[in-house]
């Protein structure tokens, strides 16, 4: 099945693109399709994991705009056509 990877900052500078599409196994989770993505685009696997799993204090991900750990983080189950965000974690503001 195909998924669509959007990504922005130095991700998207990484790829070179705004949006890939990664083809997973039917039932795939997050962590998964993330490892296929890092396969097609050396240089991604040091952004996006940490000692083999996903770094979370480095990447956030989103699917169809929920963030997956609110889910169940890598291990969420993928479907067709869905939409994986990742983009460096939001930190700091204004005192």
């Amino acid at each position: 099945m195909e998924i669509s990877c959007q990504l922005f900052g130095p991700l998207r500078e990484t790829v070179g693109e705004k949006t890939v599409a990664v083809e997973v196994e039917t039932g795939a989770t997050v962590a998964e399709a993330l490892r296929a993505l890092c396969e097609a685009h050396p240089g991604l696997e040091d952004r996006l994991f940490e000692g083999g799993e996903l770094a979370f204090s480095s990447v956030t991900v989103t699917r169809n705009g929920r963030h997956v750990t609110q889910e169940e983080g890598g291990e969420t189950v993928l479907d067709e056509g869905d939409t994986l965000r990742l983009a460096p974690p939001v930190v700091g503001g204004s005192g």
